[in-house]
């Protein structure tokens, strides 16, 4: 008779296992983010979930995206935003921000669709045309299918950003803080903004 295995789950997200739920070796899964966990030989508990092509390897900045013909991904370093395979946006490693469109601030609103969230959450949403970072209730900053960068608040190239500020966005690179968005709008990058840049 075959021997049925079970492994330890959960359905919360974000949930990690601790050292002591786990044997070295031992599996765990979590059904909700779709990662799996397990026990090192020196205690610590490491996520096994294979890396797929289109993860952020090494930026931090949230989940990846493919959704409604948007994609969000790194290749050699670099973070390209696209639509239906056609790059918008790209983030390089030093923090420039290129965009295949004008880059436009001190837009009166960002209008587009919303996601229901707490007033103080980060979010992205979009709908088959535009993408959006989303503060609260409202959307801050928006990629248009043109290429078009638009945003509340500054464009602010060759800015300190400290990656303290609590209710700021920020996009980090090899854990260093290379871009952040304001909850008014302000996009910060340490490097350069470019429009009509080839990607």
């Amino acid at each position: 008779m075959a021997t049925k295995i079970i492994h330890k789950k959960s359905s919360v997200g974000a949930k990690i296992p601790l050292a002591s739920d786990l044997e070295v070796g031992e599996l765990a899964l979590n059904l909700t983010d779709q990662k799996i966990y397990s026990k090192q030989t020196d205690g610590t508990v490491v996520e096994m979930s294979p890396q797929r092509q289109d993860l952020l390897l090494s930026w931090s900045l949230g989940e990846n995206v493919t959704t409604q013909g948007w994609t969000v991904l790194e290749e050699a370093g670099v973070i390209v935003f696209s639509l239906d395979g056609v790059s918008k946006m790209a983030i390089s490693a030093d923090g420039s921000i290129n965009a295949t469109g004008e880059i436009l601030s001190n837009e009166s609103s960002i209008t587009g669709p919303t996601i229901s969230q707490l007033a103080g959450e980060w979010s992205y949403n979009h709908n088959t045309t535009d993408f959006f970072w989303q503060y609260g209730s409202t959307n801050v900053l928006r990629i248009n299918s043109d290429g078009d960068l638009f945003m509340l608040g500054d464009a602010d190239g060759l800015a300190t950003i400290d990656g303290a500020t609590a209710t700021s966005y920020y996009m980090y690179k090899g854990g260093v803080p290379r871009i952040e968005i304001t909850t008014s709008g302000d996009m910060k990058t340490i490097s350069d903004f470019n429009a009509n840049a080839i990607i």
